[in-house]
């Protein structure tokens, strides 16, 4: 069986220390992204160290379909490396 080939393959690739994600830097606003969730992260495209991180309200699935037919706010958030702690712009 294919699928079952397809399985053993897998778990003979890498090992833990290949196969996890490490943390390289975490940004925290608190006005903007405190208790939020980020629904999109994107790189900036010509600007090295720069990510973009859109930033929505929590919420159920039943909750945002109550909410689909009014307008909601959100932030974007402009990131760069150099200062996590401050967005470069909002």
């Amino acid at each position: 069986d294919e699928f079952l080939e397809l399985a053993e393959e897998d778990t003979t690739l890498g090992n833990k220390a290949e196969s996890s994600i490490k943390e390289y830097q975490s940004f925290t606003d608190l006005q903007y992204s405190k208790n939020k969730k980020l629904a999109c992260i994107d790189w900036m495209p010509n600007s090295k160290g720069v990510v973009a991180v859109s930033c929505a309200e929590r919420c159920s699935f039943d909750e945002r379909v109550d909410k689909s037919a009014k307008v909601t706010t959100c932030a974007i958030l402009i990131w760069n490396f150099v200062d996590p702690i401050h967005p470069q712009f909002v």
